[in-house]
């Protein structure tokens, strides 16, 4: 669990802020740095313990070391201007009042998400043959920095939201973190390499894929 939360996080804020010591600490009076909307692109990554992506020579990972991670990527709008200035409006995101040294770049994805779905490209078990959708067996973990912004900036940004996939999808999401991390609750039938595409719908209607190859999962 500490490996999921560091990873996600990290990735969620990517870079650090530092400041010259002999400047004045610049003060922001927004959270949240930037703001990715009309997305276009998804990465998806495999991770196991100690890397991700795929290698020719790996070895079989337990369901139970194993995740996809996705990056949804998009337009970005920034601190000062307009279309960030709209963001932050209806986030209420105004009063962080604190210098930026303190904290991460946080991105937030603005589109509302309809729905995330995974299929499965080969027979993963006899309840899952070749083209199911299989998002009653993965759970997803994201962020909310509303929930910061809601707190008073006071709610630490590692705290992860979990759920089911299937449970993820009976209500739209706004106003998440840019990355997602999904693992897999049932193993396969048998020890393999296998292939999912993931399918990322908006509120708009606007529908993304991405497919990932060469996962090597164990049945344990």
């Amino acid at each position: 669990m500490k490996f999921k939360v560091y990873f996600l996080v990290s990735l969620f804020t990517i870079t650090a802020i530092t400041c010259n010591k002999e400047e004045e600490p610049e003060i922001s009076n927004n959270y949240i740095t930037d703001y990715i909307y009309e997305p276009d692109y998804l990465s998806l990554t495999f991770i196991y313990p100690g890397g991700g992506g795929i290698k020719a020579d790996m070895s079989y990972v337990s369901i139970k070391d194993a995740s996809l991670l996705l990056i949804v990527e998009g337009k970005k709008t920034n601190q000062n201007e307009a279309d960030f200035n709209v963001f932050s409006e209806i986030m209420k995101d105004q009063t962080f009042n604190q210098s930026v040294e303190k904290t991460f770049p946080v991105s937030c994805l603005a589109d509302s998400i309809s729905d995330i779905s995974i299929f499965t490209n080969q027979n993963y078990n006899d309840t899952y043959p070749e083209g199911s959708i299989i998002n009653d067996i993965v759970d997803i973990s994201y962020l909310l920095p509303k929930k910061v912004i809601d707190s008073g900036y006071n709610q630490s940004i590692s705290l992860l939201e979990e759920q089911s996939l299937y449970s993820f999808n009976q209500n739209i999401r706004a106003f998440t973190s840019i990355t997602f991390e999904f693992r897999f609750t049932s193993p396969p039938s048998r020890n393999g390499v296998y292939s999912f595409t993931l399918q990322y719908t908006s509120k708009d209607g606007t529908i993304l894929e991405k497919t990932i190859d060469g996962v090597h999962l164990s049945n344990l």
